[in-house]
């Protein structure tokens, strides 16, 4: 039985336009959701043979924090350029070349291939792997024998929200916030109001006119 870890990439920046995409790096946020992610991933006790990356550089990012949390040296980690932009058959050829002396392998790279890739291998359109998740395949055979339906999903792990501290200084910016909400509303309730006491009086004093026979 062979085991496929396949990874995703964190977060990055994708909107920068001076930077080609396979060069953008992971933002703060992409860097402390794979941290927690890949801490998460210790704890199962699975060590990958190896650790195979697109050579995009957030892809590279999420390897190295993935092999540092379960001690792997830079020797187990390879990149493969078949992984970057990428369809399902190229990510399923590169499994297929695998080393049977290999028994667990860790794939990094990019959706919607990985999860393109993981639904085919467990015939069911179980998830969307977004930023920072993992997924834990069993694969009965060699890993040629890798194909629609013959994985077995294990384990599947996201990133979870991280609580944030809120100091004084925000509370007092959300307090001024909500109160300047309120005032805007209230502002706007007294316009209307004012708007019709006036529509009112104006209808009250042309028909008062219009009865005592006048002229406005």
């Amino acid at each position: 039985m062979k085991t496929l870890i396949l990874v995703r990439h964190g977060e990055f920046m994708h909107k920068d336009p001076f930077v080609p995409d396979i060069g953008r790096p992971m933002t703060r946020k992409g860097r402390r959701d794979l941290q927690a992610v890949a801490a998460r991933f210790a704890e199962l006790n699975i060590v990958p043979d190896l650790i195979v990356t697109s050579p995009a550089r957030r892809t590279g990012e999420t390897a190295e924090i993935f092999g540092r949390k379960v001690g792997l040296s830079r020797d187990q980690m390879q990149v493969n350029e078949d992984l970057f932009e990428a369809e399902k058959r190229e990510i399923l050829r590169v499994v297929h070349l695998l080393d049977d002396k290999l028994d667990t392998v860790m794939l990094v790279g990019h959706d919607p291939a990985m999860s393109s890739m993981l639904h085919h291998l467990v015939n069911a359109d179980v998830y969307k792997l977004k930023f920072a998740s993992f997924a834990v395949l069993n694969i009965s055979g060699r890993w040629r024998d890798a194909s629609f339906g013959r994985a077995e999903l294990v384990h599947l792990d996201v990133p979870r929200p991280v609580p944030v501290k809120i100091g004084w200084r925000e509370k007092l910016a959300c307090w001024k916030r909500e109160r300047i909400q309120k005032l805007e509303v209230f502002s706007v309730f007294m316009v209307c109001l004012l708007l019709i006491l006036a529509a009112v009086a104006a209808m009250i004093y042309f028909t008062a006119h219009k009865a005592s026979g006048g002229t406005p």
